[in-house]
Parts: structure tokens; sequence; C-alpha cells
């Protein structure tokens, strides 16, 4: 988050107290980032069985390993 990347979003702060209040909004944004991290979906890839060699069964495949590796439930 921070101005560092000329985040287009967040004005440079001026003063030091201005400083601190976004260094704490950073790290409210970033806490709330990592609860919503924590939030496991139940997910139905529908689609073709994923053990062909379709392309669509293909990509059917690599989205349920995406899925898993985020700790989802297919």
């Amino acid at each position: 988050m921070g101005n560092d990347t000329n985040d287009p979003i967040l004005p440079t702060p001026k003063t030091e107290a201005a400083k601190q209040a976004q260094r704490n909004f950073e790290h409210l944004v970033e806490k709330q980032l990592k609860q919503e991290e924590q939030i496991a979906f139940n997910i139905l890839v529908w689609g073709m069985a994923p053990d062909g060699d379709a392309p669509i069964a293909r990509k059917r495949r690599e989205i349920r390993d995406q899925l898993i590796i985020e700790v989802h439930q297919i």
C-alpha cells in the first residue's frame, strides 16, 4: 500500500501526524486483508470431466488445482 510506489489513491502526507495516520490506516487494511484470506469457499467447478485431455478439461483442472492451493473446498 504506501505512497512509496506512487499510490494514486492516497495523497502524500505532509505532517508527522498525517504520516502516522497513514501508517495506521495501512496497518488496518493489511490486517483486514489477512482476515479475508482466511475465508474458504465451497466451489462447484461445472463442466467436462477434469480427467479428459480436451482444452476445457485442462482449464477445469487448472481452476480446481488453484482453488485447492488457495484452500477452498471443491
